[in-house]
């Protein structure tokens, strides 16, 4: 695990580093016209949506958000809140928009189909990396797609143990994957207002 988190830590620092060169924004086809949204409502799956289910964002500042996700993990229920910190370099948004997250809510599951009543979902902390995509800079939404690092304690392990050991029921450890996904969309509530910019005044 710590592997996976020294490596995603990396790559969250290098993602920041190059979002800091106007070049590499330059890439996402920026369009001033399209404000930077402040509140949105997604469906879809992953840890950020509580499994399969929905997702409201708030964002206090341009670049940093709150959210929230409630949904099914295939047994049970699911949830996640967390911060988000997306990289915006001026009022408006890009076509690509890369951000960090970390929350805390469901990031593990152990499902056993023909005993259902030993099914469980565990809590704990995740953080991951992801992209904000706008086709076409959509004013009215747009898909995003997250790598996540589950940081688990030794609880699930513990319980695949237990059900093996006392219950005669066999359940894999391999079953349990260092890292996890979530795909979605978010339909776009409120914008924030970009204000005219100054013209610097030729020399």
């Amino acid at each position: 695990m710590s592997k996976f988190l020294i490596v995603t830590i990396t790559l969250l620092f290098s993602i920041a580093a190059s979002a800091q060169d106007s070049s590499f924004l330059d890439l996402s086809n920026n369009s001033d016209s399209i404000p930077a949204d402040k509140i949105s409502v997604g469906v879809g799956g992953g840890y950020e949506f509580g499994g399969i289910g929905g997702n409201v964002t708030y964002y206090a500042t341009r670049g940093v958000g709150i959210f929230f996700g409630a949904g099914y993990p295939l047994t049970g229920f699911g949830y996640n809140a967390g911060v988000k910190l997306r990289i915006v370099s001026d009022q408006s948004a890009y076509k690509f928009m890369p951000f960090l997250v970390g929350m805390y809510g469901y990031n593990a599951t152990v499902l056993i189909p023909n005993y259902n009543q030993w099914s469980k979902v565990f809590y704990g902390a995740t953080v991951g990396a992801g992209i904000d995509f706008r086709p076409g800079n959509s004013k009215f939404g747009y898909i995003t797609v997250t790598v996540y690092v589950p940081i688990r304690s030794t609880a699930m392990k513990d319980y695949i143990k237990y059900l093996n050991d006392f219950r005669g029921i066999t359940y894999s450890t391999s079953r349990i994957f260092s890292l996890s996904a979530s795909i979605g969309y978010k339909f776009i509530f409120a914008n924030f207002k970009n204000t005219p910019r100054k013209e610097e005044p030729l020399p």
